[in-house]
Formats: C-alpha cells, sequence, structure tokens
C-alpha cells in the first residue's frame, strides 16, 4: 500500500490504506458485457469468474502498466461502459475490502448559516443528495471533486464542519 490517508471515522481515527492493485468499477445500465470486454483489456485475470463484487462494483486486479493505477483508472472512467470506477482502500491492518460509494455523510455545525453551508458545497463541487435533517446531508462527489477520503479529509478540516464521512459500498 503506498497511499493512506487518516480520517475520524465512526467516532475513531483510522487509517485507510490505497489498493497498489485493486480497482472497483461498476457498468452503466445494460452495458456490463461492455465492460467486461473494456476491463479484460488492463485486468490481470480475464472474465468475472475471477473477481470479487461488492455491491453492484466489480473488484479488479489489474496488471502493473508503464502509466500506472492512477491512469489506468482514469481510462476505465473515460469507456462509455463504465458508470463508475474507484481506488479500493483497506482499513490499516485489516483486509477486508473499502469501496468508496462517492457519497460523504456531511454535517454541518448547527449556526453554520445556509449561505456559508452552501458555499462549502460549492467549494468542493458537491452535490447535495438527501437532506437528513438540520445542516446534515448525503453529498456526492462529483467530476470536479476529489475523491470521496480526500474531500471527507479536507471537511473534517474546514471550519463549520460537524461530521464529514465517507460512505462505503456493503457487499452484497
Amino acid at each position: 500500500m503506498a497511499d493512506s490517508i487518516t480520517l475520524r471515522y465512526q467516532n475513531r481515527e483510522v487509517i485507510f490504506e490505497k489498493s497498489t492493485k485493486l480497482v472497483a468499477v461498476r457498468a452503466r445500465a445494460g452495458m456490463a458485457v461492455r465492460m467486461q470486454a473494456d476491463v479484460d483489456r488492463i485486468a490481470m485475470t480475464k472474465g468475472s469468474d475471477h473477481r470479487q463484487t461488492i455491491g453492484a462494483f466489480e473488484v479488479v486486479e489489474l496488471r502493473p502498466s508503464a502509466t500506472g493505477l492512477d491512469q489506468d483508472l482514469d481510462w476505465l472512467r473515460a469507456q462509455p461502459s463504465v458508470a463508475a470506477a474507484s481506488h479500493v482502500f483497506f482499513v490499516k491492518g485489516q483486509a477486508t475490502l473499502m469501496v468508496p460509494s462517492g457519497h460523504v455523510e456531511l454535517q454541518f455545525d448547527l449556526d453554520l448559516a445556509g449561505h456559508e453551508q452552501q458555499a462549502i458545497l460549492a467549494r468542493y463541487r458537491l452535490q447535495a443528495v438527501e437532506h437528513r435533517g438540520q445542516g446534515s446531508y448525503l453529498v456526492s462527489i462529483t467530476s470536479g471533486s476529489k475523491n470521496p477520503l480526500a474531500t471527507a479529509a479536507a471537511l473534517q478540516a474546514e471550519p463549520g464542519i460537524a461530521l464529514a464521512e465517507p460512505e462505503f459500498v456493503n457487499p452484497s
């Protein structure tokens, strides 16, 4: 694991380590077969029989490439068959795969004005998906945002934020 990020998560400090080989990929509706062909072009093994599924994501081990994992993920994201592609993370010292959903649970301080909340959402290029009560939202990462873990870390350092936690996909 090369990259790690430390977050306050579920009331404790957690170190998330980014896999150096695994990515998670979700097909667009009706494009699963095409996505398989796209993924097989850069995967370590061919076919979905050798891959784990977490929620709607297929976890894929990529072949080492000259361009690197980030560029391979960017290539996958650019394919018409791919709805989403993400790094896979592990909690330090654990083997459980963690796949970010693309959402962040966000709670603003109760005394933060609505226009200040909107300014934070705009600054991080987040889209409110669900209002969960006073100052509490489920927000979505957009193409202009950083990844969910980096966004949550930046938000945790932001004045006016009571909670910012990435949401992870549950295994099916």
